[in-house]
């Protein structure tokens, strides 16, 4: 099978990072024969070297102003050659045979239409300092009970048929929930999904990026998106409530240095 990978760059992009992402999708035990890669704006000298170096390998559009990550992925997606797109993050690591691995249940399951995997969390820059690792659900029915409560796919990890998204609507404006509410749209309409159990990605993660999801800011951002979920009846009021509950601690009420440990440890845990 063949497949497209869509990796969003921006002006902050750290070049080093930049061309181990790519380098670990392009050594990848089943190669792409597409990969696209999409700036959210112009991206400065640094980042155009990297790209460039790489010749023919990588297709480049360039967005001519910022628009933020659902946009910037939308308008990649649209140059993608294949049905089969796999994401990935210009700062992340691809497992060597991630794409193999997600290939074969797409393969083998034609009614699935998006497979994730587990996110190994390293530290620094090497990728054996494991931390943690963001588990995610199975089987489809375990993916629709989990939905309802956190994300059910790991972004950084997602490969998914482009048919099957663009049906959904693509990726619509919801402030830091982009991928969140695709997934549920995509759910709505009747795609199937599947996790593989075990890290294919991994993902640089530090105390900062657990202290940016706290804050009045991001807690409304997260009122938002609950509010969709129960006016398109995708969850009850109670769960509304719990959901609301549990986000206002979380986000609100604890400390940054104890976010990071429950971000790291409780919010790992698969809950049905």
């Amino acid at each position: 099978m063949n497949y497209s990978v869509l990796l969003p760059v921006y002006s902050g992009s750290n070049p080093d990072y930049l061309r181990q992402s790519i380098d670990s999708m392009l050594a990848q035990t089943i190669p792409p024969d597409d990969f696209v890669v999409v700036s959210d704006g112009p991206v400065g000298d640094e980042i155009e070297a990297v790209l460039a170096s790489y010749g023919g390998s990588l297709r480049l559009v360039r967005g001519k102003r910022h628009q933020g990550l659902g946009r910037t992925l939308n308008g990649g997606l649209r140059f993608c050659r294949n049905d089969i797109v796999a994401r990935m993050d210009d700062d992340d690591i691809a497992a060597p045979d991630r794409c193999e691995k997600q290939l074969k249940i797409l393969r083998d399951n034609p009614e699935t239409g998006i497979v994730s995997a587990f996110v190994a969390e390293f530290h620094g820059d090497d990728p054996e300092d494991v931390r943690s690792t963001r588990t995610v659900p199975e089987t489809h029915e375990q993916i629709l009970r989990f939905s309802r409560h956190r994300t059910p796919f790991n972004h950084p990890a997602v490969m998914f048929r482009k048919e099957a998204v663009l049906a959904a609507g693509g990726y619509r404006p919801m402030e830091k929930h982009e991928d969140y509410y695709l997934w549920v749209r995509m759910l709505q309409t009747g795609v199937k999904g599947y996790n593989l159990q075990e890290p294919l990605v991994y993902m640089r993660a530090s105390d900062d990026m657990f202290n940016r999801r706290g804050g009045i800011e991001h807690f409304k951002t997260a009122l938002s998106f609950e509010k969709y979920l129960l006016d398109s009846d995708y969850i009850s009021f109670p769960e509304y409530l719990r959901n609301l509950t549990e986000r206002f601690v979380v986000e609100i009420l604890i400390p940054d240095a104890v976010r990071a440990k429950i971000y790291r440890v409780l919010l790992r845990r698969i809950r049905n």
